[in-house]
């Protein structure tokens, strides 16, 4: 949190604010409940680049591009998008800030010491934004036990989850 203060990459979500979710399933499937697009129950949360399997998370866009992207499966699976708007003010780590953020040289005597958290959340915004099945890196799923190429992204989200962002939504 220190480093994302430092950085300026904390951003507030004011109440009222329209958000999309969407969810793959069936074709002959419909999906018409707002109950439908929650987060899933805990014994179905698979792992992914936030969270760990059994971790149930609510994943949103501030738009439908992004959300379509996200749960991209090939065409398999028809998807459908739901909206919602904030209750109340959210506080998010806007790792979109990151794009245009140069890294500080060396040499910077004012600004060095904000150089390795630069490029440590550069790194990992641009591997967290890669479709999940390009990510690169994580060759250690098979050897132990289990889908290794979210763990970045994973102890990443329970670094902010204990951190008290995850408080604010409920």
């Amino acid at each position: 949190d220190a480093y994302a203060q430092l950085l300026k990459l904390i951003k507030r979500v004011p109440a009222n604010t329209k958000i999309y979710r969407g969810r793959l399933h069936n074709k002959n499937e419909e999906l018409t409940n707002n109950n439908e697009f929650g987060p899933p129950p805990i014994e179905y949360a698979k792992a992914n680049r936030m969270s760990a399997e059994g971790i149930s998370l609510f994943y949103a866009a501030y738009d439908e591009e992004t959300v379509l992207k996200e749960i991209d499966n090939g065409g398999s699976e028809d998807a459908t998008i739901a909206s919602f708007k904030v209750k109340r003010p959210l506080t998010v780590l806007d790792l979109s800030k990151l794009k245009n953020m140069k890294i500080p040289s060396i040499f910077d005597e004012k600004e060095r010491g904000k150089r390795s958290s630069i490029f440590f959340l550069k790194s990992f915004a641009e591997e967290i934004s890669k479709p999940s099945g390009q990510t690169g890196g994580f060759s250690l799923s098979n050897k132990i036990g289990g889908d290794a190429r979210f763990l970045s992204g994973q102890t990443v989200g329970f670094f902010a989850q204990s951190d008290g962002f995850h408080q604010e939504g409920h």
